[in-house]
């Protein structure tokens, strides 16, 4: 019994000292680490203006139009004109969809999709901001939130609708 004891502790001791020595590596490196200076990358302005370029030339492939003016290697002036197509019948039927809604009223119970998840909640109309479309709203917790319209279900919505499932 006492040689298992004495072999237990000299495994104990080589395992003591591997890990000390280990650990006086790694703190070592980490030392060495904290030392060192961040690396800084240099990128002159004929780099800096090429890569910009090619990004906004990709990205404004759908009726945009870029100009950039270019000096010595450097950006004497630019401007982005951008004239984005906006299909008229769609925004006209969203404006048609939302005016067909009927108004709300303060204190009405509605469910409302919440901007933050996606989720509808129970909520309470606290004010029509006048313009039609948006709504100041409060949930079961007394979180106040702006939300549109669409984003609206209440009773007297689609009321003569029925669904089957």
């Amino acid at each position: 019994m006492f040689e298992e004891f004495s072999r237990l502790r000299k495994n104990h001791k080589s395992i003591k000292d591997n890990l000390s020595d280990e650990l006086k590596k790694l703190k070592q490196e980490f030392t060495d680490f904290k030392s060192r200076e961040p690396q800084v990358i240099n990128l002159n302005a004929a780099e800096i203006v090429e890569k910009l370029t090619q990004n906004i030339t990709e990205a404004s492939q759908n009726n945009k139009q870029l100009i950039v003016h270019l000096k010595d290697d450097s950006v004497s002036r630019a401007s982005i004109t951008a004239t984005p197509t906006i299909d008229d019948s769609n925004v006209n039927k969203m404006e048609k969809f939302i005016k067909s809604l009927p108004q709300l009223y303060s204190g009405q119970e509605v469910l409302v999709r919440w901007p933050d998840d996606g989720w509808y909640y129970v909520s309470i109309i606290k004010e029509n901001l006048g313009n039609g479309y948006q709504y100041k709203i409060e949930d079961s917790l007394g979180e106040i939130e702006i939300v549109n319209r669409e984003d609206i279900i209440s009773d007297e919505d689609s009321a003569n609708d029925y669904f089957e499932v």
